[in-house]
């Protein structure tokens, strides 16, 4: 696991105290190692921080060269397969020098060019250039477990592993993409295959990139689910054999492993499986205690698998602490459950942990979330969208009074407003950004004095129009889109931030790929998942409903943003923006300091953005 940055340009190479800058930016991604590699006479510039993982030989720092010099690799990840590739590879007589994957990696490329990204089991992302024929692969894992960001323009091409690498780089322009700014606000996060900045975009998972200078940037897919052959069965016990070989494969590691336990069947399915692991579990929750359920379950199963336990409750002064994380996040995110995620990650670090497992995946691949239901219904709501345009202003208008906190209010917000606002979606591609939104698009029509046109993610409607409108085809937009860029970019980011790998075992792709072709029913609320860990977990937590992680997002707004003379919402940065407005801003504010409406969401957003912006460069439009 790593970071990395790259250049190949045309034009002027930056110097190598630019590279080094570069990979002191991303040093929290791998701060065992820097490597540099600069060769003027390609325009190629390279910049690697390592946190070693497997092999600790410096021999296995990288760039990784080829024994003669003509390949070269810079890598973030691991290749859990590596062992068995490398068996293959000596046998057909390659001479391996270390025992790292990044080597295996290498050699494999080298062998077989684009087609070794076939054999890979792994999370990746990495660029593998041919300095003889002047060719670069830049490409990542099958379910965008590693980020890749890139910029091309003519005669260049960069990449990276984390957007902040760029700062250092003058030739890469800062330019704010003000729909990318809309849409973060939207969902909170940045959707594929934008970024926050104009010229800067991110690798689909399972794409790659094939350049040579002088050659346009044609980005190609080379995984996809529902081309995988058919296994020869789909059922439990297949599901259950699956899974014990991810988490195996997932524990080999030379520094010490962890677990985060939160109580929940995704966790706690991993954790069956760690019995006789020398591993310790970490779990977070609040002092309101919304999670109290889950931290007892998760209690009761560490001590039922003898698995030592590390608790941590959070109280409001976890808000202060997650500044320094704010200043390294590279591009606004702000789900709030990254906070606790970041101090969970800090915790085991503390404890001597280099590697965490933790269960996310599982709900998005085997439909564990509960508005999947509500999109299948969209296309025969489509009927009754004029109750839209009557009844929204209507209940806005007339039960604006409520206070949000009230359980009439609750009941206006949760249920009315929104069965209202499923009423108007045009396709199944418009229900589904709604559903996984902040569901704040007033909040934003206010804030933008009405000039947003459309905040659908249009990679999610692209995709809906390619695919039939069944069950599979909802899960694997989801997976496509909202996974990457919300719940795995939280993952990587509150991981990294600590010098931390984690490793998600329910990502396997051949779990992904055998999930295809289960049924609807099996893929209802995770209920082929759920028998095949029933032999291997308490009736308790197979037969418990899906709950979320409660946090406390209300309390922090109140004491960080809106509460008088709290100075941490940057209004200044925002309104350099220029596309924000100011009253509109302090009318929100008002409003719910008032508590007639919940605009913590949406106030919770600006604050990370504002500190995004006063820790980047960054340029209008």
């Amino acid at each position: 696991m790593c970071g990395f940055a790259g250049i190949v340009t045309a034009s002027s190479l930056p110097s190598e105290a630019e590279l080094r800058a570069a990979g002191d930016l991303i040093r929290h991604r791998g701060p065992d190692h820097q490597g540099i590699f600069r060769q003027e006479s390609q325009g190629l510039g390279l910049v690697h921080q390592r946190l070693s993982i497997l092999d600790l030989d410096p021999r296995s720092h990288q760039p990784f060269f080829s024994p003669d010099g003509r390949f070269v690799l810079v890598f973030n990840g691991e290749i859990y397969n590596y062992r068995e590739i490398r068996e293959g590879l000596v046998r057909d007589g390659a001479v391996c020098q270390t025992e790292s994957d990044t080597e295996v990696l290498l050699q494999l490329l080298m062998q077989r060019g684009k087609a070794a990204l076939e054999a890979l089991n792994g999370m990746f992302a990495f660029a593998f250039w041919d300095s003889q024929e002047q060719q670069l692969l830049i490409a990542r894992d099958r379910l965008g477990i590693k980020p890749l960001y890139y910029f091309h323009r003519e005669g260049t091409i960069a990449f990276t592993s984390d957007l902040k690498a760029f700062q250092a780089w003058e030739c890469i322009p800062k330019t704010i993409d003000p729909q990318s700014i809309w849409q973060y606000l939207f969902y909170g996060y940045v959707p594929l295959d934008r970024s926050i900045y104009q010229s800067v975009q991110k690798l689909k998972p399972g794409h790659l990139i094939e350049w040579q200078p002088g050659s346009t940037c044609q980005t190609a897919r080379w995984w996809n689910p529902q081309a995988a052959p058919k296994p020869d069965r789909v059922d439990a016990h297949s599901v259950r054999d699956l899974l014990g070989n991810s988490i195996a494969q997932r524990l080999i590691s030379d520094v010490k492993v962890g677990a985060f336990a939160s109580g929940g069947l995704d966790s706690s399915g991993i954790l069956s499986y760690l019995q006789k692991a020398q591993i310790e579990t970490f779990t977070i929750g609040f002092e309101h205690q919304s999670n109290t359920l889950d931290i007892q379950r998760s209690k009761e199963l560490s001590a039922r698998y003898n698995i030592p336990q590390t608790l941590t409750i959070l109280g409001e002064e976890s808000l202060e602490g997650f500044n320094h994380f704010l200043e390294l996040m590279d591009e606004p995110l702000s789900e709030a459950s990254i906070l606790p995620l970041y101090h969970n990650y800090r915790i085991a670090k503390a404890h001597g942990a280099k590697v965490i497992l933790s269960g996310d995946g599982a709900d998005e691949v085997w439909g564990g979330y509960q508005y999947f239901q509500g999109i299948q219904r969209q296309p025969s709501l489509r009927q009754y969208s004029f109750l839209y345009g009557l009844g929204y202003p209507l209940v806005r208008g007339m039960l604006g009074f409520l206070k949000a906190n009230s359980k009439a209010g609750k009941f206006r917000d949760l249920y009315l407003l929104n069965f209202l606002q499923n009423l108007s979606h045009a396709s199944m591609g418009a229900a589904h950004s709604f559903q996984v939104s902040q569901k704040n698009r007033d909040d934003l029509q206010q804030l933008s004095s009405g000039k947003i046109t459309s905040l659908i993610d249009p990679l999610m409607e692209q995709l809906y129009r390619e695919k039939d409108l069944d069950w599979q085809a909802m899960l694997s937009v989801e997976t496509e889109t909202v996974l990457v860029n919300k719940h795995l970019a939280k993952v990587d980011k509150a991981s990294m931030a600590n010098s931390i790998e984690a490793r998600v075992p329910y990502l396997d792709h051949r779990l992904v790929e055998a999930a295809q072709h289960a049924t609807q029913a099996d893929r209802t609320g995770k209920q082929l998942l759920k028998q095949a860990l029933a032999p291997q977990l308490p009736n308790n937590i197979i037969q418990d409903r899906k709950r979320g992680f409660n946090l406390p997002l209300k309390a922090w707004v109140k004491a960080y943003i809106t509460k008088a003379g709290a100075n941490h919402l940057d209004k200044q940065s925002l309104e350099a923006l220029g596309i924000i407005s100011m009253p509109a801003l302090d009318h929100l504010i008002q409003v719910h300091r008032n508590g007639y409406r919940d605009h913590s969401r949406t106030l919770w957003s600006l604050y990370v953005l504002s500190r995004w912006l006063q820790h980047n460069a960054w340029q209008l439009s």
